[in-house]
């Protein structure tokens, strides 16, 4: 399912994903979000696991807020990286989710988070 979310106060695309244990950013949405290279420089590294057998490294970095569905979030730490997963720029992953009760409706298209 996608989810209009906001990082820092901006629009990103995102998918819930319950197959990820940590939320992604892709790389181009971090930058589109102001982060660059550099601002992520002294992030700790990660490798994640994808589709298949392959491991992708990913940095975590601190942004300022994640919005969704009108729930705040104050300095979550997310992935950002080169993952591949369509057309959305991030994924909520179980650590989002672990922390908040959401409930999905499939039939109205919804997504309710508390």
């Amino acid at each position: 399912m996608r989810v209009p979310v906001l990082v820092n106060g901006k629009a990103v695309n995102a998918m819930l994903d319950s197959g990820s244990g940590v939320s992604l950013l892709r790389t181009d949405a971090a930058q589109r979000l102001g982060v660059t290279s550099a601002d992520m420089a002294t992030d700790p590294q990660i490798l994640v696991r994808g589709i298949g057998t392959g491991r992708v490294g990913v940095r975590l970095h601190r942004f300022n807020t994640l919005d969704v569905g009108g729930d705040r979030t104050v300095a979550p730490e997310i992935g950002v990286g080169e993952i591949h997963n369509g057309s959305a720029d991030m994924i909520l992953g179980l650590d989002y989710l672990r922390s908040h009760r959401v409930w999905v409706s499939y039939r109205t298209g919804q997504i309710f988070v508390q």
